[in-house]
């Protein structure tokens, strides 16, 4: 929710996204040697820890460097925050991690599914999760401190936001392209003869869907754009059809596509229990960008505290990630007084 990036999320994103992505350089490293790995200001990160950091990382990797320098750059920055935020009293509590996830499993309830479902699905473990959206909230409570938010202030936002929430009417279909008129005709005799739907789109069905019986696993909505591999055209007829019926011939093209309803759900809006947890962030951050003073005092704390930080790294295949911490660091040191603490690469 809101505008563009206020200058504490800027600076934040020096040390969480870009910091890390100019430590790519490193080209070697792994994920397994002594302990300790690397240290933040006396805090160590041991080689199991890294270990499993490796193993559950969920980060967009970037091609040619190591996972390894990539997962500790990412440490680097975790570990920073979170001491920050423990020195000034803005972590966040066990409670307010079991609420946030309990708001979360709310939203996928509304949405058709749940967590466990949903992390299978992304390949994610519980865990990994959980510290994820902890780091999430570290950040939030560092860049947002001394904001607070009501209810009142969270439900005039859901007011007057409630179709950026709501969940569309959606349908799935299954469907048969063919690309002659003598195989539409042969496809619509098998139907007309009794042959089920997934047997001719198995047998005379040319498109991606056809190793699924012709299936489309994603939900479809009147939004759905053109160029994509089912055509607007052919998702319009199947709104007018009855769970079960199969459409007329739909001339997509140089294809003929005959489409069978599977399943139309009603559009659905969520009540403002579900969802409040959720946009609270949102508002503080919107709250925050209104007030340049204590956004500008938050970004003098980040960068003292990038400043001073003692960083080391003892592997001497990952070295480069403390060489480039300590190169950002002269750079911030040597920014003139007053300024935006560092231009964030690519940042919006």
């Amino acid at each position: 929710m809101g505008g563009g990036l206020s200058r504490a999320r800027q600076a934040a994103l020096f040390f969480v996204g870009p910091f890390a992505a100019a430590l790519l350089a490193a080209a070697v490293g792994g994920c397994s040697g002594p302990k300790p790995v690397a240290s933040v200001n006396g805090q160590e990160l041991t080689e199991k820890e890294f270990a499993d950091l490796c193993e559950t990382t969920t980060m967009q990797l970037q091609p040619g460097a190591s996972v390894g320098s990539q997962v500790l750059a990412g440490w680097v920055s975790t570990a920073l925050f979170a001491q920050l935020a423990k020195k000034t009293n803005v972590y966040p509590s066990e409670q307010d991690l079991q609420k946030r996830i309990a708001a979360t499993e709310k939203d996928l309830q509304f949405r058709g599914t749940t967590l466990d479902k949903s992390l299978a699905e992304r390949g994610v473990t519980l865990e990994a999760f959980k510290r994820q959206l902890l780091e999430s909230m570290v950040q939030e409570n560092l860049l947002y401190q001394g904001i607070t938010v009501s209810d009142e202030d969270v439900k005039r936002a859901f007011d007057t936001r409630q179709d950026q929430f709501k969940l569309p009417e959606s349908i799935k279909i299954s469907q048969i392209t063919v690309d002659s008129e003598k195989a539409l005709k042969l496809a619509q005799a098998d139907l007309a003869g009794g042959t089920q739907f997934p047997l001719v789109a198995r047998s005379r069905s040319k498109d991606p869907f056809q190793p699924g019986s012709g299936q489309v696993p994603m939900e479809l909505t009147h939004n759905t754009p053109a160029g994509g591999p089912v055509a607007p055209e052919v998702v319009e007829a199947a709104f007018k059809l009855k769970p079960g019926q199969v459409s007329e011939p739909i001339k997509v093209g140089a294809t003929w596509v005959i489409a069978r309803l599977e399943e139309k759900n009603a559009e659905k809006r969520p009540t403002f229990e579900d969802v409040k947890e959720l946009i609270r962030s949102g508002v503080r951050g919107q709250k925050a960008q209104s007030n340049p003073a204590a956004q500008q005092q938050v970004q003098k704390t980040i960068s003292e505290s990038f400043k001073s930080a003692d960083v080391k790294v003892f592997r001497p295949e990952l070295q480069m990630v403390e060489t480039q911490f300590k190169q950002r660091q002269l750079a911030v040191s040597g920014a003139p007084a007053g300024s935006p603490m560092v231009q964030v690469p690519g940042g919006q």
